[in-house]
């Protein structure tokens, strides 16, 4: 049983020993490797796809919303073409309630009163 033992032991410090050199060479041969340049390898028509344009002061705010309700507003809970002031109240009355009653509570306590009126804005422009 001394003997199996020792072999296993052997065996554990030979795959420790490769892993470790293995480890060393690549990473001196990473550190050694330039960076390619990713911008580099994209074409400008790929580059005008990937860079997305925010047009309205409210749109990276309302990117949160953008799972249910849409990136447009037509999600599950249309909020496009409602007036500015009825998101905003909805949102206003959302964060006053339990955050743990519904994810909605949540999100809205998230925002300033500002921030509401930014998003309220934008969804309503859509």
């Amino acid at each position: 049983m001394n003997s199996l033992s020792s072999k296993n032991t052997r065996s554990i410090i030979l795959s420790v020993g490769l892993l470790a050199a293995t480890i060393v060479a690549c990473r001196s041969e990473i550190e050694q490797t330039p960076p390619t340049p990713i911008v580099n390898s994209i074409t400008s028509d790929e580059r005008s796809l990937k860079v997305g344009v925010v047009n309205h002061p409210g749109q990276l705010l309302a990117s949160n919303c953008f799972q249910c309700h849409g990136t447009n507003g037509t999600g599950l809970e249309h909020l496009a073409g409602k007036s500015a002031n009825e998101i905003v109240n909805e949102l206003r009355e959302m964060s006053a309630k339990n955050p743990r009653a519904e994810i909605m509570n949540v999100h809205a306590k998230a925002y300033t009163t500002d921030e509401m009126k930014l998003i309220g804005d934008f969804f309503s422009k859509q």
